[in-house]
């Protein structure tokens, strides 16, 4: 603990980090390295839970197409464990509190779910979304492997196959990202009603409502109501997406923090939320105009880039 934070803890009777991060994905690991390198006393907090958690491969990002998760974070950690301004911590918070201002500026105190107590200058949430999957038999099962909702992400790894889509209002947006990797696509309706595009060769309209879907060596077997199965390599999938930590809701209602009408927390460019002295990126936020996150690794990590900047510039910012 650096002689400041023994200073602050000794007047306010709890540790002090000019950032309190929360959350142990790319956006947070990101946000922690970027305000530690200049020397901002940062505790990093991790939950353990991670949106990804089932994907052996991530994708789409230069330098570790291909690599696992799980590896990235790993390797993350031990770069900050190299810097003696970051605390990183296994744990979760149960909540957020404003605190008073100390010369005009704001001051949160963080309660942990081990129940200690730290106060902070800036929160950046990083606590990322919680996905709702469609309530069929055998998807959570498969999910981030053959059963995916990127193509950016898993497309290219079912190349010149026969590939599923879930949902005719899916399909709309996904058959034409999909049309030049698949060898066909299984568009399976889910009685929505069906854009014309999709009535297109190579791409097979299947009305009877998904069932059961079933993992074998080398694809999906796809059972549908009437007793029809179909055979697919991979199956893309839209779930319903909340936000990971319940506090989120608490500090909607209780200071105010802007959450878009797709559920995610508002920011500006660089990472800053409506509540002055509270950051946010990652899949859990939305930037202006948009309707929703570019949900991606390299993304979180740009986000998280961006909102541990601002955290450090702001605070340096003539009040």
């Amino acid at each position: 603990m650096t002689q400041q934070q023994n200073q602050e803890k000794s007047h306010n009777d709890m540790p002090h980090f000019d950032a309190v991060v929360i959350g142990g994905g790319p956006a947070g690991l990101q946000a922690a390295l970027t305000a530690g390198r200049v020397h901002r006393s940062v505790l990093q907090l991790d939950s353990g839970d991670y949106r990804n958690a089932t994907v052996t491969e991530m994708h789409n990002l230069i330098g570790r197409d291909g690599t696992a998760p799980a590896d990235l974070r790993a390797a993350a950690r031990e770069e900050l464990s190299r810097y003696d301004t970051i605390t990183s911590r296994t744990t979760s918070v149960e909540s957020i509190a404003r605190a008073a201002e100390v010369d005009g500026r704001p001051r949160f105190t963080v309660h942990l779910a081990d129940g200690e107590e730290v106060s902070t200058s800036a929160v950046i949430l990083a606590t990322g979304i919680r996905d709702e999957l469609p309530n069929v038999d055998g998807i959570a099962e498969s999910w981030g492997g053959r059963i995916a909702n990127c193509p950016f992400c898993h497309g290219h790894e079912f190349s010149g196959q026969r590939v599923g889509i879930l949902g005719a209002m899916l399909a709309t947006h996904q058959a034409l990202m999909l049309g030049p990797i698949a060898s066909e696509l299984v568009v399976f309706t889910q009685g929505e009603d069906v854009h014309d595009s999709l009535r297109a060769e190579r791409i097979e309209l299947v009305d009877g409502a998904v069932e059961r879907v079933a993992e074998y060596d080398g694809g999906l077997t796809i059972s549908c109501a009437g007793g029809r199965d179909v055979e697919v390599s991979g199956l893309f999938v839209m779930p319903k997406m909340h936000q990971r930590a319940e506090f989120v809701a608490d500090l909607e209602r209780d200071m105010g923090l802007e959450i878009s009408e797709g559920g995610f927390v508002r920011v500006d460019e660089r990472g800053r939320t409506s509540v002055p002295g509270i950051y946010a990126a990652g899949d859990m936020a939305v930037g202006p105009n948009l309707p929703m996150p570019m949900f991606s690794v390299g993304n979180a990590i740009g986000g998280g880039l961006a909102a541990g900047a601002t955290s450090v510039a702001d605070a340096i910012m003539p009040r």
